[in-house]
């Protein structure tokens, strides 16, 4: 998320909406505080909508804190 290509950034947070785990949403929440001068409100915008279903997503199918195989 952190690198100066827009389409990389957008590319990135597509991919963790669909594997991204709690951490990632804390990252994707951490990335829309203000101050970094490469975000648009449209950048923000997307984000947004992106780091909601991740957590759509995580609270709908939880995992397990421990995984017994």
């Amino acid at each position: 998320m952190s690198d100066d290509a827009d389409s990389v950034r957008y590319a990135t947070a597509d991919a963790l909406v669909k594997i991204g785990g709690p951490r990632e949403l804390e990252a994707l929440t951490a990335c829309l505080k203000p101050g970094d001068p490469r975000r648009d409100a449209n950048e923000l915008q997307y984000l947004t909508e992106r780091r909601d279903e991740l957590a759509t997503r995580l609270k709908e199918h939880s995992v397990p804190k421990t995984l017994t195989n």
